[in-house]
């Protein structure tokens, strides 16, 4: 095997392994649902998942952790860095092919200062000067052109993608300075890249991650979901079209909560009066009978009554606690 196929092949290590990694990054809350992608695999998807997730906690997270542990925050931030910055030759080009003039010039300028004054990318100064990163990729020109995702797919230690995405992976690894340039220790370099900005942000995601799953009935759905919902995102340039989103189901019949207390009342039906009270309707009156005199503690049998007769009590919603609380 040649140089260059082993150059290639260690970078696709590098990017498939990064990818699964990155997408793990925080995702907008949503219930369980795809947006426009079939999963005509999903019980193999969800095996693999959750095969993923068994390696996940006996494997990858406990390394996150130790990696955290020994290497400093600096080298940990250094490493991540210099690798980002090997990704924006490929950001430049589809920002290029996608028509966004303003951004491309600002990628192509972070690349150049990144690579020059901050040492090959090893410190982020293109960031302080007022020109942060953003993710662009060929799977998401696919889509700005047109190309439909295509199928869920899940893959362990790779993590989710679907066949719009893949395709464009591939695409992008074309433009990889890992792969394009000949080097000497190019595996080990490929290899420190991978390994270390896949800890680093599994350590980043690591407590929205423990949420998700907490609160999820079904992780596979939920994660599934959080992946479609932000690479939707992505190809929307950040934003989430509501128009796109799935139909979580219909509404409850009965309101609960605060929207049953604010439903109007539903009348009574009048009560049927009994025999007896009918017959009582239709007697005489009967001879008024003179008031009692007062009693000896000065009140009379009416004030007594009124006295017994207990006053509605009004309480304040404050005094019990307020709703929006």
């Amino acid at each position: 095997m040649s140089k260059r196929d082993s150059v290639g092949r260690n970078g696709r290590i590098v990017v498939l392994a990064a990818c699964a990694f990155a997408v793990l990054a925080p995702l907008p809350a949503s219930a369980a649902a795809s947006i426009g992608v079939s999963d005509p695999f999903e019980p193999v998807n969800r095996a693999l998942f959750g095969f993923h997730q068994v390696l996940d906690h006996i494997l990858i997270r406990p390394a996150a952790v130790a990696y955290k542990r020994i290497v400093p925050k600096l080298v940990r931030s250094g490493i991540a860095h210099v690798f980002s910055n090997l990704g924006e030759p490929a950001v430049f080009v589809n920002d290029v092919l996608q028509g966004r003039g303003k951004e491309a010039t600002e990628t192509f300028t972070r690349f150049a200062g990144n690579t020059t004054f901050g040492v090959f990318g090893l410190f982020d100064v293109a960031t302080h000067a007022g020109l942060p990163h953003h993710p662009n990729d060929f799977g998401i020109t696919l889509a700005r052109y047109g190309f439909k995702p295509g199928p869920y797919i899940f893959v362990p230690l790779s993590g989710p993608t679907t066949v719009r995405d893949a395709i464009g992976s591939v695409a992008g690894l074309a433009l990889n300075p890992l792969i394009l340039l000949r080097y000497s220790g190019g595996d080990a370099v490929g290899a420190t890249g991978a390994v270390g900005g896949g800890l680093e942000t599994r350590i980043d995601v690591d407590d929205e991650l423990k949420a998700l799953f907490a609160s999820a009935t079904d992780p596979y759905a939920s994660f599934r979901s959080y992946f479609l919902q932000n690479r939707q995102a992505e190809v929307n340039g950040g934003r989430i079209d509501v128009e796109e989103l799935p139909d979580f189901g219909a509404p409850d019949a009965a309101p609960t909560g605060a929207s049953a207390s604010t439903a109007a009342p539903v009348p009574a039906p009048a009560p049927t009066p009994s025999p007896a009270s009918s017959v009582a309707s239709t007697a005489p009156p009967a001879p008024s009978v003179p008031p009692a005199p007062a009693s000896a503690s000065g009140s009379s049998p009416s004030t007594l009554s009124a006295l017994a007769t207990p006053a509605p009590i009004e309480v304040e919603a404050s005094a019990i606690g307020s709703p929006h609380l």
